[in-house]
């Protein structure tokens, strides 16, 4: 009798949770996925680390029912927890930071990888709409241009209208329309050049099902032949929590201890330091500040370790015990600076 079996596992991993497990996703298959799962008799599931596709075999054997290989499985990443998730979680790569309308993106550069490169998609588009060049204060003197590549680098630049001779509105913006009605969904890559400089590229992914979806990732994974799949094929989506500098602002309300005192935030744990900063005031009252000397990462379970102090030593008061941490609902920063994590605390 046929029998599914294990084609391949992907474990949504995160190192904020104790159990290193993410939960924070609903992956859905997109519809040319749904099409592919059908056609070659494979199946998705749901697990408890993420997802897993089987196949069906032969009967007493792990071939295949249908040979297959040579495509691929790409699934939506829906986000259940925005606010949280984007709080604790380190979404930046090392040339490219995370902002509001950009996509998520995993996928296998080789079959063999287990961790999944992660890359950030700019733009996420329908299959026609128009293009916005990042270049700005163009005038109508200007000549902008545009070339369009598929994922395999090959261009499908549109002939019409001329994407040499693109000239800025009366605003100074350079636009250009797009229509993919004819070509796949998936990742392109849009380069703009004006006055023949200034190269500018910006990846935008089209899919007419993931538009108004509240889609925040992609996840494809390259099946090149079933036959060399292992039962313990397993790929991973890693994420990788926030760390930032966590400063303490005492607001000195009761007469406990007075700003002129000799006052400290100690760890116990003795693996951070906090340095005492300028004194401020908050709604008109005294309040000492505290930073750590290095980067704090956010964790599932609060750290308990830190202490609020009077003559930190070994005649010390102790003021307050298990300090808060940072929240998780909000982004707590001075300003735009969000490599930093401001706690208020009334003592």
């Amino acid at each position: 009798m046929a029998e599914f079996k294990r084609l391949f596992n992907t474990k949504i991993e995160h190192d904020f949770y104790t159990n290193g497990i993410s939960k924070d996703f609903d992956i859905v298959p997109l519809s040319g996925t749904t099409s592919l799962l059908k056609d070659n008799r494979l199946l998705f599931k749901v697990d408890n680390t993420g997802f897993r596709v089987m196949y069906r075999s032969e009967n007493g054997s792990d071939d295949p029912f249908l040979p297959f290989g040579d495509f691929d499985l790409t699934f939506a990443m829906v986000l259940k927890n925005k606010e949280s998730f984007e709080n604790i979680t380190d979404l930046n790569t090392s040339s490219q930071t995370f902002e509001a309308g950009n996509l998520i993106y995993y996928h296998n550069a080789a079959q063999t990888d287990s961790a999944l490169d992660y890359e950030i998609i700019d733009l996420l588009r329908p299959a026609v709409f128009t293009y916005q060049f990042p270049q700005t204060g163009g005038v109508p003197a200007d000549n902008g241009e545009i070339t369009i590549t598929n994922e395999k680098g090959e261009d499908v630049t549109p002939t019409e209208p001329d994407p040499n001779t693109v000239k800025a509105n009366e605003n100074g913006i350079f636009q250009y329309p797009i229509d993919f009605n004819g070509l796949p969904a998936g990742l392109y890559t849009f380069t703009t050049t004006v006055n023949g400089s200034d190269s500018q590229s910006k990846r935008v992914y089209i899919d007419n099902q993931l538009v108004g979806q509240n889609v925040f990732g992609i996840l494809k994974v390259h099946v090149v032949d079933s036959a060399d799949f292992p039962d313990t094929r397993t790929y991973q989506a890693i994420f990788s929590r926030r760390e930032t500098d966590w400063i303490y602002k005492m607001v000195l309300k009761t007469n406990t201890v007075s700003i002129g005192d000799d006052l400290g935030v100690v760890d116990d744990s003795g693996t951070y330091l906090f340095n005492r900063g300028d004194n401020e005031e908050t709604n008109g009252i005294a309040t000492a500040v505290f930073t750590s000397n290095s980067e704090i990462p956010y964790s599932e379970l609060p750290n308990k370790d830190f202490r609020f102090v009077k003559n930190p030593g070994d005649s010390e008061t102790i003021i307050v015990e298990g300090l808060s941490n940072p929240p998780l609902l909000i982004v707590s920063a001075n300003g735009t600076d969000f490599s930093q994590s401001v706690i208020y605390i009334t003592v």
